[in-house]
């Protein structure tokens, strides 16, 4: 590989590659990447670790079809990356309020 001022973008996408076999797989990779980009916490039931009956099991499929309706995490990853984003950025913070009583008409 040449040095690192003479690289190119060929050069980079395999150090990256060697970098990511390295660390977590291609496997690690995609589920990670789902995570964080995608914000997919379920993963196609992936990411359960309660009971489900065994691997490819119709007990695990109607175990998962019942938590999958359940299933709704609190992406505080996901946040905390908008916010990142947003102070690297300039940007303002992305918030939203709720009155605690309903307004009265014409308020």
């Amino acid at each position: 590989m040449p040095p690192f001022k003479e690289w190119k973008y060929s050069n980079v996408r395999e150090a990256v590659t060697a970098a990511i076999a390295g660390s977590v797989g291609d496997k690690g990779f995609k589920s990670n990447s789902a995570f964080v980009e995608d914000r997919d916490h379920w993963q196609n039931g992936d990411t359960w670790v309660g009971p489900d009956g065994g691997a490819n099991s119709p007990v695990r499929a109607a175990i998962l079809s019942a938590v999958e309706r359940q299933f709704t995490p609190v992406d505080v990853i996901g946040e905390v990356l908008d916010n990142v984003a947003n102070a690297l950025l300039s940007r303002e913070a992305d918030v939203s309020f709720a009155a605690i009583e309903p307004a009265e008409p014409n308020s």
